[in-house]
């Protein structure tokens, strides 16, 4: 998957570098953690999704949770960028 470009933005960034290190955290894990709100983070991981940098995935145990990942491609493009691991 061909990533849009690295985030610029840095609640983008943020949000990355929060995925990255907690695979498999819920939106209002994530949120939690950045102290925003669930709606904000939502906003943010929609971008996230839509450049291919993260995406959501289904909980195996609970049918209405997604748990957030980044996309391979996107694991990658972060240590070349930097992106996702400086704050």
């Amino acid at each position: 998957m061909a990533l849009a470009g690295p985030p610029t933005r840095r609640r983008h960034r943020r949000t990355l570098a929060a995925i990255q290190q907690r695979p498999g955290a819920t939106q209002r894990e994530l949120a939690e953690l950045l102290e925003v709100s669930t709606v904000t983070c939502g906003r943010v991981i929609d971008r996230l999704e839509s450049a291919g940098w993260a995406e959501r995935r289904d909980d195996p145990q609970d049918r209405r949770a997604k748990r957030l990942h980044l996309h391979a491609a996107a694991r990658t493009g972060a240590r070349a960028t930097g992106s996702a691991g400086h704050e």
